[in-house]
């Protein structure tokens, strides 16, 4: 699609910033400290997302800086957990899940960058509650002094990837399911992501995983199924076995996707 004109006065497309791609050079990598122990079906469960959140912390570390957040009660645990070479943020969060629920950066071409807000309601209010992790992006943007743009729209990091170059890829599973946006088109969909991520060309899967559903699903976000390589070019599941219960919904998925081009009128 081509974005419309009559684009939120109070938007970043507005002011020329966009999502760059999730490998273009960046500054840190937030996450967040497991906090609660229903998610992970345990205590035990919860004890054992914490090793394994400070190992990939650790492991990140290496390589550019780590922010860890976390809760005031749990700080000094995951400090202890977490060691040396990784910075905390002490704010109030319900969950870990800091791609689905964190602040969205986008940039201008100058060099700023500033943090998309998108309303989060824990997945179709799977988990209660879930008001700070709705509030963080704010948080974040406020503790950074980045200009923050609130978009009118519930969707999570994990339903899309975009390019860099104005194409973005999303499923309808999750973006048109009724417990995220009941009241607003998939064309009113497109036109905020549009606004508020500087695309033009919206790609839009129909499927992602069948068993994504349930009390601990995300009713198919797209990183389930599908990953950009880079531009032009994504790597895609897609079961050979005909008796898997992805072979056909993935075929459908590969048809649209060999169909499409993105907004530099490539075939992916």
């Amino acid at each position: 699609m081509t974005k419309r004109l009559d684009a939120d006065d109070r938007c970043p497309v507005r002011d020329g910033l966009y999502m760059p791609a999730e490998w273009v050079s960046h500054e840190r990598t937030w996450m967040g400290w497991p906090c609660r122990a229903e998610p992970w079906g345990s205590l035990e469960g919860l004890l054992r997302a914490r090793v394994n959140f400070a190992a990939a912390a650790r492991a990140l570390s290496g390589f550019e800086k780590v922010t860890m957040v976390v809760r005031p009660e749990d700080h000094d645990e995951a400090r202890l957990a977490c060691g040396r070479g990784i910075s905390f943020a002490v704010f109030d969060i319900d969950d870990s899940w800091m791609r689905d629920n964190g602040p969205t950066f986008v940039r201008h071409a100058s060099g700023e960058v500033a943090v998309t807000n998108f309303e989060f309601n824990a997945w179709g209010e799977r988990w209660h509650p879930f008001d700070r992790d709705n509030d963080i992006p704010r948080v974040i943007a406020d503790h950074l002094g980045m200009r923050r743009f609130d978009a009118p729209i519930v969707m999570e990091g994990g339903a899309f990837f975009t390019d860099g170059e104005g194409t973005l890829i999303t499923t309808e599973q999750c973006l048109l399911n009724p417990n995220r946006n009941p009241t607003l088109s998939r064309e009113q969909i497109e036109q905020h992501l549009c606004d508020y991520l500087g695309v033009t060309t919206v790609i839009w899967l129909k499927h992602g995983h069948s068993t994504d559903v349930g009390p601990a699903g995300t009713d198919g976000h797209v990183d389930g199924v599908l990953q950009y390589v880079s531009p032009g070019h994504v790597l895609v599941e897609a079961p050979s076995d005909p008796n898997d219960a992805e072979h056909e919904r993935s075929q459908e998925n590969l048809q649209i996707l060999r169909d499409a081009r993105d907004a530099q009128n490539r075939p992916l």
